[in-house]
């Protein structure tokens, strides 16, 4: 019980990871601030490069991790702008969602057309 009670009182007073900032649930990114985009279509302002080369597993969701930095070999040095994390599970449903609208939006007009 006594171990317990001390993991308990460790977990509760441990240092928030640096991923908390967004929210993310293992990528532990530079910058809070969000770079532009989402999912696999994200990008970066001038002077500085896409790395995105790395990803997490939180439960059974697969997450990925990237950041802008004036790096051009990889993503842990440079001056870094902006970070950006995404759940894969869940770019990927909306991506085969909007690719069913889009099948069905072109079988009905086909139905339609001379």
């Amino acid at each position: 019980m006594a171990l317990v009670g001390g993991l308990a009182g460790v977990l509760a007073t441990a240092e928030p990871a640096a991923a908390d900032c967004q929210g993310s649930p293992c990528c532990h990114l530079a910058r809070c601030n969000k770079c532009a985009g989402s999912c696999w279509n994200w990008g970066c302002p001038g002077g500085y490069t896409r790395q995105q080369y790395w990803g997490c597993v939180a439960g059974s969701r697969p997450i990925w991790c990237g950041e802008c930095t004036t790096s051009t070999s990889t993503c842990w040095s440079g001056t870094f702008y902006c970070s950006i994390w995404w759940d894969d599970n869940a770019c990927y449903d909306a991506l085969v969602a909007a690719v069913a609208v889009l099948a069905m939006t072109a079988g009905f007009a086909q139905l339609f057309s001379p």
